[in-house]
Order: C-alpha cells, then sequence, then structure tokens
C-alpha cells in the first residue's frame, strides 16, 4: 500500500507541474480566449493594412500604364515630326540648289535705305533728302513712323517695321 501512495503523490505532483489539474483549467482557458481574441483583432488591422496597400498598389499601376501610354503617344508624334523635318529638310535642300543656278539680284545698302526713304516720304514722314545715305533726319522720320505705328520705338529698321513700311512702296 505505500507504493500506491507515493505512485499516487508522484502523479499529483506531476499533474499539478503539468498544468493538466482541474482546477487551473478554467484560468488557462480565459487567457486563451483572451489571446485568441487580441491575435483576431491583430489579424483584422493587418488584413486593413494590406487592402489599403493592394488599392495604393492598384492607383500606382493605373497611373504607370497612363504615363506608358502618354509617352508612347509622345515618341509617335516625335517620329511623325522627325518624318516631316527630314522631308521638309530634302524640299529646302532642292529649293536651295535651285537658288544657286538662279541670279540673284543684288541690293546695297543705300538702296535700302533709298526704298525707306521713299516709304517714309509716301507714309508722310519726311526723311529730307532721298539719298539712300542714313542720316539723323531719316533715323527721327524711322523713329516718328514707329512711334505711330505702335512699334518699338528704336530708329532701326527691322522685320516689323519693313513689313509695315513695305506697304507705302506699293501703293506708290
Amino acid at each position: 500500500m505505500k507504493k500506491i501512495v507515493v505512485y499516487v503523490v508522484l502523479l499529483s505532483v506531476v499533474l499539478v507541474f503539468s498544468g493538466c489539474t482541474t482546477m487551473k483549467a478554467p484560468v488557462k482557458a480565459k487567457n486563451l480566449e483572451s489571446e485568441v481574441n487580441r491575435l483576431k483583432r491583430e489579424n483584422e488591422a493587418l488584413t486593413a493594412q494590406r487592402d489599403a496597400y493592394k488599392n495604393q498598389t492598384d492607383q500606382i499601376k493605373n497611373q504607370v500604364q497612363t504615363l506608358q501610354s502618354s509617352l508612347a503617344y509622345e515618341k509617335q508624334k516625335t517620329m511623325e515630326l522627325e518624318s516631316k523635318l527630314k522631308s521638309l529638310s530634302s524640299e529646302l535642300e532642292s529649293f536651295e540648289e535651285i537658288a544657286l543656278y538662279e541670279e540673284k539680284p543684288t541690293i546695297t545698302s543705300s538702296d535700302f535705305t533709298k526704298k525707306v526713304q521713299m516709304a517714309l516720304y509716301t507714309a508722310g514722314f519726311d526723311p529730307g533728302k532721298i539719298d539712300g545715305k542714313m542720316g539723323q533726319q531719316t533715323i527721327q522720320a524711322i523713329k516718328k513712323f514707329q512711334q505711330d505705328m505702335g512699334l518699338k520705338v528704336d530708329g532701326i529698321v527691322g522685320r516689323e517695321t519693313w513689313d509695315i513700311l513695305q506697304r507705302y512702296l506699293e501703293t506708290k
């Protein structure tokens, strides 16, 4: 009988240390339930984060696709423009070759100045003597003309000033 008592005591000790006693079971079950609930909440939070990242990734993929489409369109337009440029360059070269064989009229600066003076005179601005010399009176007439026409007043017959002055040569 002593042996039986020793076995029962030993078995009780083993059960106490292994946690298999019925006194601690409700406490462990409560702790396990609490831990399971905590892990469920954590899982839900991680799932929400994953879904948010997935949405952001989808948005970025859409933006990349849009940019790739735009880039492809721009590349196509660039190729078309380069082709047109090449065609126009070839056409210009052929015109230059033709122009080499044609006689080019030469115009001297005094001829140009005379034309400016005549146009100014026709327009009602006194350039002084029409002699092909760019004197002070001609420069003052150019400035007055530019001022009245709403142009930049600098006394220089540039493209804009000349374009308007030519009209007065044609009306003569």
